[in-house]
């Protein structure tokens, strides 16, 4: 029983890393959520300031219009590549807690099977002893 016991907590344990490991996993893609939300921020903001320093300035050649287009097409493109990545993102995120609560729940339940081996085996040392000390009166009995 105390292999048993010894291999269960060796598997209770793993788990416990496996969970931990999982668990970095998602930080780090909700981390790089956060960074892509920001940079989506940054980039609307960008893009709405240059709008309105375009309202306030005159611009009076072809060229300067065109570039002007050009760049607010790059612009655009940056933006939704980067709703792109936040939604790629976002599917990450909710693959990776749905995998973390399986993780979890895998580890709780290790966990619950060793400590109930753990109290079985508590119980069975008990009952050894009790069935020596009954033994041992019982000897002692009849030496009398």
């Amino acid at each position: 029983m105390k292999n048993r016991l010894s291999r269960m907590l060796t598997i209770v344990n793993l788990a416990k890393v496996d969970l931990e490991s999982v668990e970095k996993n998602l930080q780090s893609i909700n981390s790089q959520l956060h960074l892509n939300q920001k940079q989506q921020e940054s980039l609307i903001s960008y893009q709405n300031e240059y709008l309105e320093k375009l309202r306030n300035t005159a611009t009076t050649t072809l060229q300067e219009i065109n570039s002007t287009q050009a760049f607010l097409g790059k612009l655009s493109q940056a933006i939704e590549h980067q709703k792109t990545e936040i939604k790629n993102l976002e599917n990450m995120l909710e693959q990776a807690k749905d995998f973390w609560v399986e993780k979890k729940i895998r580890a709780q339940s290790l966990e619950k099977l060793y400590h109930k081996l753990l109290k079985k085996q508590s119980l069975n040392l008990d009952r050894q002893e009790q069935k020596m000390m009954d033994d041992l009166v019982a000897n002692n009995f009849i030496l009398r």
